[in-house]
C-alpha cells in the first residue's frame, strides 16, 4: 500500500486542488493496466459515463466490466431494483460486483438502508450470480453475515447505535434475466410447506417478540431490556449467524 499511498499523494499534489476521487486509487489497483469509468447521473464530479440509473443501461455497457464497484450510490437511487439491475448487467461474465452500502443507522444519509437478506436473494444463481458474501465491521472487528438460506433464521443485529455499513462481494456466472426475481428465504420456505398442507403461519421469534414488548415500555425499562436482550442474543443467535473473520 506504500506506493499507492505515495503516488495517490502525488496525484493529488499536481492536481490543482481538485477534488481527488477514487478513480486514480483504482487504476493503480490495475497496475495501470486496466480503465477505470465512474457514471453518474450528472458530470458534475467528472464522471465519464452520464446515465440515470433509474433507467435500464444501453446494450454497450452491459456485459462490459471486469468489476462494478459502488461506493455509495445505489441506495440514493430512488428505483434501487432498476438501479441494482444496472450494476448486475454491466458485470461481465466472470467479473465481480462489489458493493459497500448502509446497514444500520443511516438515518437520513440516502433513500434507503439495508438487510444482508436482499443481496443474498438478488445475488443468487436464479438472477446470474453466485458466491456471494456480505461482511460488515462492528467494533473494530470484521464479520461475514452467513446466508439466513443456509442457516435457515434470520441475521437480527443486537439492538445498537453504531453505524453499520454492508459489504457484498458476488461473482457473475450468466446473463442476468430481464425479469430478476427476490423473496426472504423464510417466506420461500412458508410457501414451500404451505403447498403440502405443512404450515399456516410464522410465529414470531422470542427477538421479534421482545421488540415489541419493548416499544410498550418507558425509556428507563428498555435501557435494561437491551442490556438483557444484547447478552442473550450474542450469547445464543449471534454465533450461529456471524462469523468473526481475521484480516
Amino acid at each position: 500500500m506504500g506506493k499507492f499511498s505515495n503516488d495517490l499523494l502525488m496525484h493529488a499534489a499536481n492536481s490543482n486542488s481538485e477534488p481527488c476521487y477514487a478513480e486514480p486509487f483504482l487504476s493503480l489497483l490495475g497496475k495501470g493496466e486496466s480503465s477505470v469509468e465512474s457514471l453518474d447521473y450528472s458530470s458534475y464530479e467528472g464522471a465519464t459515463i452520464i446515465h440515470d440509473l433509474t433507467k435500464p443501461v444501453p446494450e454497450d455497457l452491459k456485459n462490459r466490466f471486469a468489476c462494478v464497484l459502488d461506493g455509495g450510490l445505489l441506495e440514493h437511487v430512488y428505483d434501487y431494483p432498476v438501479a441494482l439491475k444496472n450494476a448486475m448487467d454491466m458485470v461481465s461474465i466472470g467479473g465481480h460486483l462489489i458493493l459497500c452500502t448502509p446497514g444500520n443507522n443511516h438515518f437520513g444519509h440516502g433513500f434507503y438502508q439495508f438487510s444482508p437478506e436482499l443481496f443474498y436473494s438478488v445475488l443468487r444463481e436464479e438472477n446470474g450470480f453466485s458466491n456471494t458474501k456480505v461482511y460488515c465491521k462492528f467494533r473494530r472487528k470484521w464479520y461475514l453475515i452467513k446466508n439466513p438460506r443456509e442457516t435457515h433464521s434470520r441475521s437480527y443485529f443486537p439492538p445498537i447505535t453504531d453505524r453499520l455499513l454492508l459489504y457484498v462481494v458476488s461473482k457473475k456466472r450468466t446473463n442476468v434475466p430481464d425479469d430478476v426475481k427476490a423473496y426472504q428465504s423464510d417466506y420461500e420456505e412458508l410457501w414451500a410447506a404451505a403447498g403440502d398442507d405443512k404450515a399456516k403461519a410464522i410465529s414470531m421469534t422470542k427477538r421479534e417478540k421482545l421488540i415489541l414488548i419493548k416499544a410498550r415500555m418507558p425509556r428507563i425499562f428498555q435501557k435494561i431490556i437491551n442490556r438483557v436482550s444484547n447478552k442473550l442474543f450474542s450469547r445464543t443467535k449471534f454465533n450461529k449467524r456471524f462469523v468473526r473473520i481475521r484480516i
